[in-house]
């Protein structure tokens, strides 16, 4: 089995953060492949397209060097990236449902994203949740801890207080185990 591939929109919110980060002409852009940034900068990358993830790999390690960050980068980029996805409409969804109803239905929010791997809520209960993510060929550290970090951001938008959120991936890094806690 290939690696996964993920949604344009990922990506081209992804490398906008970035570029609020860093300058994307000069210290971005250069770490880029020339297939990645001229598909960033001529538009090529279309929302509801799938490409490689190792796109979205190649910007969070340029991200990480142009700005000299490691892993919270791409912790941030997950939570700000979830904060801008979830507008208007889904935001009113996010916040009359408690973060056990949002969690359980995070399956098909990961499958928007994701064209592929697994993704089984475990434990649900009133303040902690356990999810279990596999067969996730071409997720990396960088890709773990911005799924923690958009599950911080999707917990607070739900009410959620005191958040806490941890990746545990495994060897390999195809699959892990997602926890968080809340009041």
């Amino acid at each position: 089995m290939g690696e996964l591939r993920c949604k344009g929109l990922m990506l081209k919110n992804r490398a906008a953060l970035l570029g609020e980060q860093c300058d994307a002409e000069t210290e971005l852009h250069p770490r880029l492949s020339a297939e990645l940034r001229d598909g960033l900068a001529y538009g090529r990358i279309v929302s509801g397209g799938w490409y490689p993830i190792a796109w979205l790999r190649e910007l969070h390690r340029a991200g990480t060097e142009a700005t000299g960050r490691g892993e919270d980068l791409a912790w941030e980029l997950g939570s700000e990236g979830a904060r801008r996805n979830f507008k208007t409409v889904h935001r009113v969804f996010l916040s009359v449902l408690s973060p056990s109803a949002i969690l359980k239905r995070a399956p098909r929010v990961f499958g928007a994203y994701f064209d592929g791997g697994r993704y089984e809520v475990t434990r649900a209960d009133s303040n902690a949740a356990t999810i279990e993510i596999s067969e996730c060929p071409g997720f990396d550290i960088h890709t773990w801890q911005a799924i923690a970090g958009t599950a911080h951001a999707v917990l607070e938008m739900c009410g959620a207080k005191d958040v806490q959120t941890a990746v545990q991936p495994a060897p390999g890094l195809a699959r892990g185990t997602l926890s968080a806690t809340w009041r």
